[in-house]
Parts: structure tokens; sequence; C-alpha cells
């Protein structure tokens, strides 16, 4: 019974892509992109990897910030008491996009990880990614990471990586 569900779920995503892919780029082949995309960032998290998580933020980031955005990054590994154990990838969290006739001028999203550590600990790490950003191609990307402990609804403490950009959308 469980196989046939995991088939089944197998299926739906795979028409679901093949869908996006012959349609063009519509907001269900987006999703299933960034769902792909985003499920591998966590990976980052898992093994402890500074450099690769930070390949992953916008080039203004990269270029303007490294040194502060590298302490950030070893202060969220600090932060998470214990080795992620189990993720839970909870979809888009927010997001939007702007269009100018069929060209999308800017596109962001939000999506949502809850983690478990082998300590018992729980955390929520959201991603904040500008997919498309015609106005400001230099923050294309992540510009902010934010992790969260967290016990069911009760939020404790959190860390930021990361900048804020402040812009007409």
């Amino acid at each position: 019974m469980v196989c046939m569900v995991k088939k089944k779920k197998k299926s739906i995503i795979l028409i679901i892509v093949l869908l996006g892919i012959f349609v063009g780029i519509s907001p269900a082949s987006k999703h299933i992109t960034l769902y792909f995309e985003a499920k591998t960032w966590i990976k980052y998290f898992e093994d402890k990897d500074e450099k690769g998580l930070l390949k992953l933020f916008c080039s203004d980031i990269k270029i303007n910030h490294r040194e502060k955005t590298l302490e950030e990054i070893n202060d969220a590994f600090k932060f998470i008491d214990g080795d992620i154990i189990k993720y839970d990838y909870r979809g888009e969290g927010s997001g939007g996009e702007s269009v100018q006739g069929c060209r999308t001028e800017y596109f962001y999203y939000h999506p949502e990880y809850r983690v478990k550590t082998n300590t018992g600990k729980k955390y929520k790490i959201i991603f904040s990614c500008n997919y498309v950003c015609k106005d400001r191609p230099e923050i294309e990307g992540i510009e902010w990471i934010w992790i969260i402990e967290y016990d069911g609804n009760k939020e404790y403490s959190e860390v930021y990586i990361g900048e804020e950009y402040e812009f007409d959308k």
C-alpha cells in the first residue's frame, strides 16, 4: 500500500514537471523547480558546508559582504545544537512575482524547512531568494536565511544570515 502511494506521488510530480516544461515558465513549473533546488540547500546545513552555503547567496553579498556572511554562517552552524537527523520541506512560505506583459520582472520566494537534530532540538530554516530581479540582477539568489529555534508553536531564539534589500518591487 505504501509503495503504491509513493509511485502515485512520483507520477504526479513527473506529470507536473512535464506540464511545466511544455507550458513554459508557469507557476507550477517554477514551484517544482524551486522545490528541487531548495531541497539541495538544506544539505549545506546538514554537512556544515560554509563555502557551499555562501555560493548560494546573491553576487552582492558574495562580493561586498563576504567576510561578515561567512561569520554569520559559522554562527548559524554553532546555533544549531547537534547534527540534523531529520528535515521536512514545508514549501514556499511566501513569494510573489511582478509581470510586465509576458515577461517576469521580479520573482521571489521563501522556502521553509523544519529540522530536528540528534539532541532533540527543532528549528525552522527559511531562505529568502530573488529568483528574477531585472532591475537589480546583483541581488538574484539568496539574500538572507533565518534560523529559528522552536518547539511546537513557541519560538525561542533566532539567527539571521545575509542582507535584506529594500527597493520597489
